[in-house]
């Protein structure tokens, strides 16, 4: 609960940190990022209805094979959202100037938001549902699943950048922070999750194998 919990409070700073950099923010929340500027909705509120069709194509995914445990991640991706509405109420006066500063912030942000991801996900505990959706199509595919996060962040950036340009005529909310972010975060996830497993982090919190966690979230045999 308590690793789950330094998850959710890492990625809700890191997301509306980067937002802060005005270089664009991160692919889990760049679509309800622009939808909160195209609207009234906070960004909190507009992340949590989109989540809501995150979750309805995972389980179009797994059919058959979704379980109930999975609908826990509606409880974290409430709590994620409502922390990113407190974050940017706290951190409403905050302003990054100077390109260089700003960039400095994005890979900041970008360590911050995957060492968040990487805890949520070694708690066993649930997942956001982009991180589930990922999960579900490389259980689906085979694939690792920081390959299919990469593929996945990608056509989140590119949802965002069709309805900025439908909405504004430009770029709005989706810039280069945005896809580097895209490009790089299945990468650190990757990284900091084998680091955190090498230190014996897994091990401290009862999770040994990464096979423990597919067994708890996909029922493999």
């Amino acid at each position: 609960m308590i690793t789950s919990a330094a998850g959710l409070t890492l990625m809700a700073f890191a997301v509306v940190v980067s937002s802060k950099a005005v270089l664009g923010t991160s692919p889990i929340t760049s679509v309800p990022f622009v939808l909160s500027l195209t609207t009234k909705m906070s960004l909190g509120t507009a992340n949590l209805l989109f989540s809501i069709v995150l979750i309805t194509a995972g389980a179009l995914i797994m059919g058959r094979l979704y379980r109930p445990i999975y609908l826990t991640q509606i409880v974290t991706v409430a709590v994620f959202s409502a922390m990113c509405d407190l974050f940017s109420v706290l951190l409403s006066d905050l302003q990054i100037s100077g390109y260089i500063f700003q960039w400095g912030v994005i890979i900041l942000s970008c360590l911050i938001l995957g060492l968040g991801v990487s805890l949520l996900i070694a708690s066993d505990l649930t997942m956001m549902p982009p991180e589930y959706l990922v999960l579900f199509i490389s259980f689906r595919t085979k694939i690792d699943f920081g390959r299919v996060k990469i593929m996945v962040d990608l056509t989140l950036v590119l949802a965002a950048a069709v309805i900025s340009l439908l909405h504004f005529g430009t770029f709005v909310g989706v810039r280069e922070g945005t896809l580097f972010a895209a490009l790089t975060l299945g990468l650190i996830i990757r990284t900091v999750t084998g680091q955190l497993r090498k230190t014996g982090f897994y091990d401290s919190i009862g999770r040994g194998s990464e096979s423990v966690k597919k067994e708890g979230f996909l029922g493999a045999s």
